[in-house]
């Protein structure tokens, strides 16, 4: 089967609007890739900076907790102290410093 000059004059234009639209249609699939990863960058710095005014907020709470307790310990650690030299003067000094076992 041989191709006359009538066929190639229909397929030779044809051909080249084709190969414009293909050019045209692998262009915009390739603008919608660099789309869809400048979202997806976007999105990844959002989840980022989320995540760290959340660790600041905790911090800040962990931070507020510690004072607090750091103030309850001053307050006990003075009356803990006379505790101490009260209980060690009913307690001897070597108990419990020794263990002795008999098989």
């Amino acid at each position: 089967m041989s191709i006359k000059p009538v066929d190639m004059q229909i397929l030779l234009p044809r051909s080249q609007e084709i190969q414009k639209k293909e050019t045209i249609k692998d262009s915009k699939s390739s603008s919608n890739n660099q789309f869809v990863l400048i979202e997806n960058e976007k999105e990844a710095v959002k989840k980022t900076k989320q995540i760290n005014e959340t660790n600041k907020s905790e911090e800040a709470k962990i931070s507020q907790e510690g004072k607090k307790y750091q103030n309850q310990n001053k307050g006990e650690s003075s009356s803990g102290k006379k505790k101490q030299e009260e209980g060690s003067d009913l307690m001897p000094e070597n108990l419990g410093k020794n263990i002795d076992i008999k098989i």
